[in-house]
């Protein structure tokens, strides 16, 4: 234990041995935890860890950007871009991007969107002649636990414990881009369990843009079809409640099972662009051994003993599907889609709700429409059974206050394997809710509170009865206090849970509070510590049941030199069950975000170095490391370690040119 004790020590001492150094300026793990903090999927979102990247590499031109592609850029709102869009219509052109703190933008804002946004009134000529290849990336990882697991000391996995990740991206010219990805989980045997690739190119006569190999669309709200990633609810109020769709975009990500493989275009004449994607993917299935009918559809796109991969690629799906889209520049967006799914295999129904046959179609409009100081967005997606919809009205009363209502309905016999729309539960299917948000931009902070109403009409996987219940969120975060910020969260969920009670599963009323209090403090320009406090309350009444958690941890990130990074966390944590486990979401590697449930008695650390090397190279090595005093074992099924410790080395090399 005296390596942890030191670790900490180390932390507490780092303002002081490092007072003398400038600038560390990171807001990309700050910009994505606003976002994502809340979930507790266990997922990282590497689809907008990607539109983080994007952006920081090719900024959003300030000058050229409508409404909406403002509104793509995490963290800025509807009042935000509109308040960009009203000061250019009457000022002119932006002479830089600083020119936005004239136009209204706070300066909290104007931190996290800065780094997004460029100024570019031409392009400077040069002499050189250009280059083949004007951009090439390639990232290469490799992951490993130091404890085995019992997959493998049962000899039940096919491969090593290693995870891999090689990712090669490249760009020819202004027009041309390609990707290529591999893939391999622990216990898989091959480094290319996932091989992934695309070749595009945009702006070639009436056509915008063209994809060749693995892509995604995303279309109105994600009822009808989406990426293999979204979000929901977080501690930004406004932000994740709307979408705000790319419809094509090359497929650059590691999930085995949601993304389009084929051939896509777009193309466009004035206002109408029409959009064409075809697609023939194989995908995990789980298999009647009958009548080989499909009975589940895993995503976890594990292939590490023989069971999971008898369901490797078992099954495939073919799409058919065009988009017409209708736009006018900061006044409207219509859009209209339909595709055809067919699968090889028929679905075998769990009841009268589920797929069946193997045939489906899907019909949708979506429509965003900018009224003033009221934007009215939403979709209505048909599948040959059933509507599904979702309303989103957006009111910008002044530059500081957003408000959002957002009304969604998801019948019980609305399926669709694509689609991911807002809501309480992922999945768009039997759900009806209704959500209310408000951002208040004040002079001592942002207050950021939303409340969420919903039910469930008919039994789901958890709860045997129909079940209801409402969440509710406050945030309050200020910088008014020189060099630090304050954040403070509470946040309540009600919601009806199915417990084994006296024999048989009964529905009760649970009730489960957090709340939390942050300290950042930037004792100089290259030093940020962060400490955190957070405490977590569950409750179901009707059985007298009371668990309670806490959390508390020291961060701290600093700059050893110009070319050496230095990030560091320790986290002590006690709950009573997992009921009151704590999400706690921590930056790592580049293009990586992890998120932990931490629940029984433990301290959980990690510490990381980056170094900019030579020749565009990046270094990135991250040592973490869970301890459980009192526990005999950590995970379950395969996955579960003997032993109380749980340690993982992460190792990274980035070229970038």
């Amino acid at each position: 234990m005296s390596i942890k004790y030191l670790f900490l020590i180390i932390i507490i001492l780092s303002n002081i041995i490092y007072a003398q150094i400038d600038s560390l300026e990171n807001k990309n793990d700050d910009v994505i935890q606003d976002i994502l903090d809340e979930s507790q999927s266990g997922e990282t979102d590497e689809g907008l860890i990607d539109l983080i990247e994007e952006l920081r590499a090719k900024p959003v031109e300030l000058n050229k950007a409508d409404i909406t592609e403002l509104q793509k850029i995490p963290g800025l709102s509807f009042a935000d871009a509109s308040t960009i869009i009203n000061y250019r219509n009457k000022h002119g052109k932006f002479f830089s991007v600083g020119e936005l703190h004239l136009a209204g933008i706070s300066q909290n804002v104007f931190e996290n969107i800065s780094p997004f946004l460029a100024v570019n009134f031409r392009k400077i000529k040069t002499s050189k002649p250009p280059n083949f290849i004007t951009h090439l990336e390639l990232r290469s990882r490799i992951i490993t636990d130091l404890q085995k697991d019992i997959g493998s000391i049962d000899h039940k996995f096919a491969g090593n414990n290693f995870h891999t990740y090689t990712r090669l991206k490249s760009e020819f010219g202004e027009r041309v881009k390609a990707g290529f990805l591999l893939d391999k989980d622990p216990g898989e045997r091959y480094y290319n369990d996932l091989t992934s690739g695309y070749i595009s190119t945009k702006n070639f006569g009436i056509f915008k843009r063209i994809i060749l190999g693995d892509y995604s669309v995303q279309f109105g709200q994600g009822l009808a079809i989406w990426s293999a990633y979204s979000f929901s609810k977080s501690s930004n109020a406004i932000y994740p409640v709307k979408k705000n769709p790319n419809y094509l975009k090359e497929y650059s990500s590691s999930d085995e099972n949601r993304f389009l493989r084929g051939i896509s275009s777009k193309l466009g004449v004035g206002a109408f662009s029409l959009t064409t994607f075809y697609s023939q993917n194989k995908f995990d299935a789980s298999l009647d051994p009958l009548n080989s009918e499909i009975i589940s559809t895993p995503l976890d796109g594990l292939h590490r003993t023989d069971n999971e991969l008898q369901k490797k690629n078992s099954s495939s799906e073919k799409i058919i599907g065009a988009i017409l889209d209708f736009t006018k520049k900061d006044k409207y967006h219509l859009s209209f889609l339909y595709y055809s799914s067919t699968f090889q295999n028929n679905f075998e129904p769990g009841n009268i709700y589920d797929f069946s046959g193997n045939n489906f179609q899907n019909y949708s409009l979506s429509y965003d429409l900018y009224l003033g100081n009221i934007n009215l967005s939403g979709e209505h997606s048909f599948n040959g059974k059933s509507l599904a919809s979702i309303i989103n009205i957006q009111f910008a009363f002044t530059k500081r206050i957003t408000f959002i209502t957002s009304i969604r309905n998801y019948p019980r016999n609305y399926y669709n394997l694509h689609s991911r729309g807002f809501g309480e539960r992922s999945g768009t299917q039997n759900e009806i809710g209704v959500y209310n948000g408000l951002r208040w931009r004040t002079g001592p902070g942002i207050f950021n509170f939303y409340f969420d109403q919903f039910r469930f009409p008919y039994s789901t996987y958890y709860n045997p009865l129909p079940s209801s219940g409402n969440e509710f969120s406050l945030d309050f975060i200020s910088s008014k206090f020189s060099n630090s910020r304050i954040h403070f969260r509470i946040k309540q969920e009600n919601k009806g849970t199915g417990i084994d009670y006296n024999g048989s599963i009964k529905l009760f009323k649970r009730i489960k509070s957090t709340a939390r209090l942050e300290l950042i403090y930037y004792p100089d320009k290259r030093t940020r510590l962060k400490t955190r406090l957070e405490l977590s309350r569950y409750r179901i009444k009707a059985i007298s049941q009371k668990e309670d958690g806490f959390l508390i941890f020291q961060d701290a990130r600093f700059r050893i030199r110009n070319n050496i990074d230095f990030s560091g966390r320790i986290i002590f944590f006690r709950t009573d069950s997992f009921n009151t486990a704590i999400y706690e979401f921590e930056n790592d590697l580049d293009g990586m975000f992890s998120l932990y449930s931490l629940y029984k008695e433990g301290i959980r650390w990690y510490a990381m170095v980056k170094i900019n090397l030579p020749w565009s190279l990046l270094f990135s090595v991250k040592y973490s490391e869970t301890y459980k005093p009192r526990e005999k074992s950590i995970g379950s099924g395969y996955s579960k370690i003997n032993g109380d410790l749980d340690n993982r080395v992460s190792i990274q090399l980035e070229l970038k040119l």
